[in-house]
């Protein structure tokens, strides 16, 4: 459970984490106000997180010889990780007051990126306790 912790939640929490900081901070009032989270992950900020799971789950795999599918799969999604963050950082997404039926579609990077995060996470467990 502590592995799970340090090694998957801390790094996804970590940017909602400096939100929480920030709000600590005595800020004047306009910053303040522009405080939101999902500025912290709007634009495929958690693909960062991803790029790691992928490179320490290559590292665990690697150490495996039966684990040849995963390497393939850590190495297809390290690679759409680092194409969600760099156009994610190109192509910024305001933030803006969208109704629920277009959230999803209005910030799409930050759904994929949430999406190939997971999916991230899970390949770095699976070769993690595969070993």
């Amino acid at each position: 459970m502590g592995w799970l912790l340090i090694n998957i939640c801390l790094p996804v929490a970590a940017p909602l984490g400096m939100y929480l900081v920030f709000l600590c901070i005595p800020l004047p009032r306009q910053p303040r106000k522009r405080l939101n989270p999902i500025l912290a992950v709007k634009d495929g900020q958690l693909c960062w997180a991803a790029i790691g799971f992928c490179a320490s789950g290559l590292h665990e795999a690697s150490q495996s010889a039966e684990l040849d599918w995963l390497i393939g799969t850590l190495v297809f999604t390290l690679i759409l990780s680092s194409l969600l963050a760099c156009g994610g950082a190109l192509f910024q997404t305001k933030v803006q007051k969208v109704p629920f039926s277009a959230w999803f579609e209005h910030y799409r990077c930050l759904v994929g990126s949430l999406l190939v995060t997971a999916f991230a996470g899970g390949l770095f467990a699976l070769a993690h306790f595969n070993n």
